[in-house]
């Protein structure tokens, strides 16, 4: 049999009625027994028949078997938009609400385009270099590959780090190794190298040979001894160097252990060659080897004890080759011999790269120690606020410290690493307005772009943080914040609405329906992800929607943003969709228009004008005036926009 279940509060979902009706019963009967002498409904309800939008007309037919009608009432229906007491000629009025924007990754596992990949300083050689706006504690990765040498058996380590595109507030950066300031370390020096800069601190294009890596050199009266250990190219085809070095280590120390306990003097010699090659890896012209180093050590210590040895050479592709050239200690008492020696490494110093691009860089020289080895010198990382150009309403600045929305909405747009978009192209009278209202209310873009990004989602998240979304503007782009509005851009009637087109969808509540909203944003404290719960009435927050909100790092500004979402999915659950004309090119997004139809049956009357004759208006259709309370009428002019509305009185007919 026919059902008809009536909800009349579908916001707290209680008070669900659900009839039993007998096939060919029609709803008009339904209706007419449930409100005898009052008015059909308390408020705006809709009629649903087989999941379908049925009009009042309709109501008489009989049902068929299986047939399910849903009544669904809005007490909230009339305050979404404008409300309006009496009569209103030309138009129902509605509000055309913003969806409620979402970059990507806000659900679920976040896109990497929009989360550094882990704390710590990545080789991303040949990936995209990171964009970060505004406030952030950045990880910056290497502008270059790290290498060490040894000085007085310490051992030096050299980094350069790039913070990311453009130029920073260097004057107040904080720079940490880990948790810890970077001044609490000894025999450290740093230095930053802005945009252009050339850096000076050390040599900045230093190639490591993969292929030496812990090699022992072994004696020649040794079994394992086979020679010349290599050579091995110093420097990848295609390069030059100008500088080779070697590190040889004796990782347990140098001495004989004697037999009063001591220790005595231990010597061990070994020869470093090398020749030019080129780019195929044959020797260039007789290929005759040179010295690079003749080594020799004699020394009684059991501390591991470690050397660099280098030569300068003129520019070209070089190889290099080692052999330890004494015997070791083959006698009875070997065994109190330490005399391991090892070729650790092999270096290439290339020409300068000098320019690095737009970019900012961070050089550290640093003597290794227990608090800074190899793990801990690759957690470096820099507090900082992006410096960025600034539109004073004539012109660009030069780069201003600024965690400001829209000025890293415009790099977006203007930057040559992003859209490149010349100023005709952006909107920028109305952005530079939204930049004042923004920074008054303390509204702020701190985030890290670290991997190739749609432009277009990149300009989304950074919009989301003021509840605004990128829009086109005619041939500018621009942005609009979902906000109230009060002025109509258009009127939209059954005159300039397509036949047909005008549909109406409902979102209805479900058993799976989330209670809540979860927002994960930025501790401004310790930069690790937070989280605080948006609830909304009777919200239980037992299954609350996960959001990850980029770009925010204050719980006031994530609690704000949660609720407006948990609002809109409470309350923003009708959309009306229809087709126009060119006058449907006059609003813009988000802005208010005023919409009349049979479909909406909202109360509203239309019609033509016909004649205007000082203040009498003649129109081509009678108007009901027996409501009581003042009377209004707006108009549709030539341009598609509103005019008025002004109140009214009845003529001497009602269409007049």
């Amino acid at each position: 049999m026919p059902t008809l279940t009536f909800n009349p509060d579908p916001i707290r979902r209680v008070s669900i009625e659900e009839n039993k009706l007998e096939p060919g019963q029609s709803i008009r009967e339904w209706v007419d027994r449930q409100f005898p002498r009052t008015k059909e409904f308390p408020s705006a309800t809709v009629c649903l028949l087989n999941g379908k939008p049925l009009l009042r007309k309709d109501w008489g037919l009989p049902l068929k078997e299986g047939d399910k009608v849903v009544f669904v009432s809005d007490p909230n229906w009339t305050a979404v938009g404008w409300i309006i007491a009496g009569l209103i000629v030309g138009a129902a009025l509605m509000y055309v609400l913003t969806p409620t924007p979402k970059p990507p990754g806000s659900i679920g596992d976040p896109d990497p385009v929009y989360t550094l990949r882990g704390q710590s300083n990545q080789n991303r050689f040949g990936s995209e270099i990171e964009v970060p706006y505004g406030l952030n504690r950045l990880w910056p990765s290497k502008a270059a590959r790290e290498y060490t040498k040894f000085i007085n058996n310490e051992q030096e380590i050299y980094l350069l780090l790039c913070l990311g595109q453009g130029f920073y507030d260097l004057d107040n950066a904080v720079i940490q190794i880990e948790d810890t300031d970077i001044s609490n370390f000894d025999d450290l020096e740093y230095e930053f190298y802005e945009p252009g800069d050339e850096v000076t601190l050390f040599p900045d294009n230093v190639e490591t040979s993969g292929e030496v890596d812990d090699t022992e050199l072994f004696g020649p009266n040794e079994p394992e001894f086979d020679g010349w250990v290599g050579p091995y190219a110093a420097v990848s085809a295609g390069n030059t160097a100008t500088k080779l070095e070697v590190d040889l280590v004796f990782p347990q120390g140098l001495y004989y252990a004697n037999d009063e306990g001591g220790l005595d003097t231990v010597n061990v010699t070994a020869s470093v060659e090398y020749r030019e090659i080129d780019d195929a890896g044959d020797p260039v012209g007789a290929g005759t080897w040179s010295t690079l180093s003749s080594f020799s050590k004699t020394l009684k210590t059991n501390t591991p004890q470690r050397f660099t040895v280098s030569a300068t050479v003129s520019a070209g592709r070089y190889e290099v080759r080692a052999k330890r050239t004494n015997n070791t200690d083959t006698s009875e008492n070997s065994h109190r011999t330490v005399e391991m020696l090892k070729w650790v490494a092999l270096r290439a110093f290339r020409p300068s790269t000098k320019d690095y691009g737009d970019v900012t860089l961070l050089a550290i020289k640093a003597r290794a120690s227990n608090n800074l080895n190899g793990n801990s010198s690759n957690r470096v990382n820099v507090i900082t606020t992006r410096k960025l150009p600034t539109w004073n309403g004539s012109s660009w600045t030069a780069p201003q410290v600024a965690r400001s929305v829209i000025w890293a909405f415009c790099d977006v747009l203007r930057a040559d690493y992003s859209l490149r978009l010349e100023d005709s192209y952006i909107d920028l009278t109305t952005l530079a307005a939204l930049n004042t209202t923004f920074e008054a209310a303390g509204v702020y873009f701190d985030n890290v772009f670290d991997k190739k990004a749609n432009a277009w989602a990149m300009l989304t998240s950074i919009a989301r943080v003021a509840n605004a979304v990128p829009v086109p503007n005619g041939t500018q782009i621009s942005m609009v914040v979902d906000e109230p509005k009060t002025i109509p851009k258009g009127i939209f009637t059954k005159e300039n609405i397509l036949p047909g087109s005008l549909s109406v969808d409902y979102r209805l509540y479900t058993d799976d329906e989330f209670d809540g909203v979860e927002i994960e944003y930025t501790d401004p404290t310790t930069y690790e992800k937070a989280t605080v719960l948006c609830l909304v009435g009777d919200d239980a927050g037992d299954n609350p929607e996960q959001v990850k909100l980029i770009g925010v790092m204050d719980r006031t500004r994530a609690w704000r943003i949660g609720m407006r979402l948990r609002e809109s999915q409470k309350l923003r659950r009708t959309a009306v969709k229809f087709d126009a004309g060119k006058e449907a090119q006059i609003p813009n997004y988000n802005d208010l228009i005023l919409v009349a139809h049979d479909v909406l049956d909202a109360g509203a009357q239309t019609g033509r004008v016909l004649s205007i004759s000082g203040t009498t208006v003649t129109l081509d259709t009678n108007l009901d005036w027996t409501a009581s309370g003042a009377k209004q009428i707006a108009f549709r002019s030539i341009y598609g926009e509103e005019v008025g509305p002004f109140t009214v009185t009845e003529g001497t007919s009602p269409n007049i």
